[in-house]
Parts: structure tokens; sequence; C-alpha cells
């Protein structure tokens, strides 16, 4: 290793960092092989224990009903039994884990695929940061930002440790919230009969509820994350490193002025990353119409307290509220980069009438037509926002429940 970084050291600088790249891109393809190794060891490691759950439920619907004349039967259909309500209670808690996993992993794959087609660095095991509770969103100001310096924070602070603490904190608050609006009204009502199927109903409640309510949170430090790394870009100038400017100046015929493109790589590099980050919003809303289903009278004669309403409800408000949050931090960050790539362009223009002058200029005004015709993450049309689709998600489900209920019976 040390022979291999002399000889690098020897290289010329752009060879050496060619070198790097290509190192880089090595090294990012391993991560995100041990990133795919360690999610499915996770999965066989989690998937035991979840139906051992369910079996443990299954076991004690059928002794309840073979064994206890007093207890709850074990019916699927009919209107008459809680225990299809509690399996899927089960689905629940197994749905909002499995995601709480894909969510973390898709970001890391996000950001394993950025580095390498934006040659930025990967932050190495070793390097790590002060674990915090919050997540400071203010930038401070700066003439400009190094993307290399920005890039590594961010990763650092998308760690686990680090998300960890920052999800549990307001998952917390909200928690103890959720609880004095229970305390406040009544308790929602179960139509269970006997002391085993009460029991597993009150514990089935409460492990669903707190699966669900960590789930939005945790997905919503990712939405809150991705909306520091725009505000922090769009703060101050980026400086990107040689490589990325290379590379894309050569594909953009920008040689000569590489400086051009670094708006249209924060705007591209925005898109990329909401694109990822956006589509983690469908995960709470599938896993709400899971909780929706539970209730149904299809099972047994459950109700909607106003408690449940307004904890469930308002959680989900705060899920979308934190992503139109981001959207419009992306639309802000799409103006300012406007502006800038356009005062560059006329400085550009206004320097020499020259040829090549009025060849960059003109390959720079396609990059603000570019810019402004972005329909990727953040900038798809309202049609496409994952936000309508999320929200349809367990309204049209339950519109199909509702339906088939109605022709069954």
């Amino acid at each position: 290793m040390h022979l291999l970084h002399n000889g690098l050291e020897q290289l010329p600088p752009q060879c050496r960092t060619e070198s790097d790249a290509a190192a880089q891109a090595r090294r990012g393809g391993l991560l995100a092989y041990e990133a795919l190794r360690r999610q499915r060891r996770l999965c066989w490691t989690i998937a035991p224990l979840l139906l051992l759950l369910l079996a443990g439920i299954i076991f004690a619907g059928l002794h309840d009903t073979f064994t206890n004349p007093r207890g709850e039967p074990f019916l699927i259909t009919g209107g008459l039994s809680v225990w299809p309500t509690e399996i899927i209670r089960w689905l629940v808690l197994a749905l909002a884990v499995c995601f709480v996993g894909l969510a973390f992993s898709a970001v890391q794959s996000g950001v394993i695929r950025i580095s390498r087609e934006y040659r930025l660095p990967l932050n190495p095991p070793e390097q790590k940061c002060p674990i915090g509770w919050v997540l400071t969103s203010v930038p401070i100001p700066r003439a400009s930002i190094e993307a290399e310096k920005l890039w590594l924070h961010y990763q650092q602070l998308g760690t686990i440790p680090q998300r960890a603490r920052r999800t549990l904190l307001p998952f917390a608050l909200y928690f103890a919230f959720a609880l004095g609006i229970f305390l406040l009204g009544r308790n929602p009502y179960s139509p269970v009969r006997g002391s085993l199927s009460t029991w597993i109903d009150r514990v089935t409640l409460l492990v669903s509820i707190i699966a669900f309510l960590f789930l939005v949170f945790w997905v919503m430090d990712s939405v809150r994350l991705c909306r520091w790394l725009i505000e922090q870009l769009s703060e101050s100038y980026t400086r990107y490193p040689a490589a990325c400017l290379r590379y894309f100046a050569e594909r953009r015929a920008l040689e000569d002025r590489p400086d051009l493109l670094e708006e249209w790589l924060d705007l591209r590099l925005i898109a990329d990353l909401t694109e990822q980050v956006g589509r983690l919003i469908y995960y709470p809303f599938i896993v709400f119409f899971f909780v929706a289903l539970a209730r149904n009278q299809f099972w047994d004669r459950w109700t909607w307290p106003a408690s449940l309403l307004i904890v469930f409800a308002l959680n989900l408000a705060l899920m979308v509220g934190s992503v139109v949050v981001l959207q419009r931090a992306a639309h802000r960050a799409r103006d300012v980069g406007l502006d800038r790539l356009q005062c560059k362009v006329e400085t550009a223009e206004s320097k020499s009438a020259a040829s090549p002058e009025l060849h960059q200029s003109a390959l720079a005004q396609k990059l603000i037509d570019e810019v402004r015709g972005l329909r990727k993450g953040a900038f798809v049309p309202f049609w496409e926002n994952p936000i309508v689709g999320a929200i349809l998600v367990p309204s049209g489900g339950t519109a199909l429940i509702e339906l088939l209920r109605y022709v069954w019976g």
C-alpha cells in the first residue's frame, strides 16, 4: 500500500486524480455490496422473530377458541372476531421494521450512487462526528463551500447512531403527547372477549402504534437531513472537485469554463437526492393503510375514537409538512442557482464578442434551459408529486375494502 501511494504521488496531477476517481468508484461498488450483505443478514435475523410472533398470535387464537368457552372465536369473516385485527397489527409491526431498514438502505445506496456519479468522496468508516440530538438547519454564512467537505459531513450525519438519536427525541415527545391525548379522552373501544384476547389486543395495539410513529419520524429525519444539505448548497457558492468538473465539462464541451457547471451540478444533485428521499414518504402511508384496515368493521365492531384520529392525522400531517418544506427549499435553491448561473452567462457575454466566447455562452444558456426544465425529484409536476400518490394509497385502499365489504355483505 505504501508503494502504491508513492507511485500515485509520482503521477501527474490529472492522472493521479483519475486514478483516485477509479479507486473511489471501486470502493463505492464494494460498499454497495457490503450494504446489500448487511441488509440480507438483518432480514434473516428479524424474519424468524416476526414469524415467531405471528405463530404466537395464531396459537393464542386457536387456544382461546377450542379451550375457553368464553374466549374469542378464531374467525376470518363474519365480523365476530378480533384475531384478524391482531394479525394485521402484527403485519403493521413487520412492515414498519422492514421499511425502517429499507429507508436507511435506500438513502445509503443513493449516497454511494451519487458519490460515484459526481466524483465525490465516500465517508471512511473511521471518520466520525459528534453525535447530537438535533440537526442544526441554519447554514453558516460563507462566501463558498467545498462540495467534498459538505458531502462528507452529510454522510456522517446520516449514520445510524446520528439518525437514531435525532429520531428518538421527537418520537419520545410525540409519544408522550399521544399518551396525554389518550388519557384525556376515552380509551379505544375493543370488542374482545376473555382475558387472553384482551391482553394480546392491548399489546398489539401499543406495539403497532409505536412502530408506526417511529417509522414516520425515521422518514422525517431523512427528509430533514436532505433539506439541510439543500440549504447548505444554496447558501453560498459550491466548489466541486477538479475530477467532477472535468468529467462533466468534457461531456458539455465546457472545458474552458467549468465554473459554469457549479450551479447546474448543485441542482442536478438536489434533483437526484430528493428523488430518492421523496419515495420514502410512501412507507408511512402504506403502513397507515394497514393500521386503518385493522380497525375495519369487516372483522369486528371496531370504532375510531377521536384520540386515535387526532394522533394519526397529526402524525401524517407532520410527515407531509416536512416533505413540503423540503420541496420548497429545493425550489428556492433552483431560483438562487438560476440567478447565479444567469449572472455568469451575462458576464461571459459582456466580456467579448469573439466566437469562442459566444459559443461558451450559448452552451451555458443550454444549461439554464435544462435547469428550468428539470422534472425530477422535488421538481416534478403536481400530479407526479410523491405526496399526492402517498395520500391516495390509504384512501384508495380503504375505498376498495369498503366496496368488498359491501359486495360481501
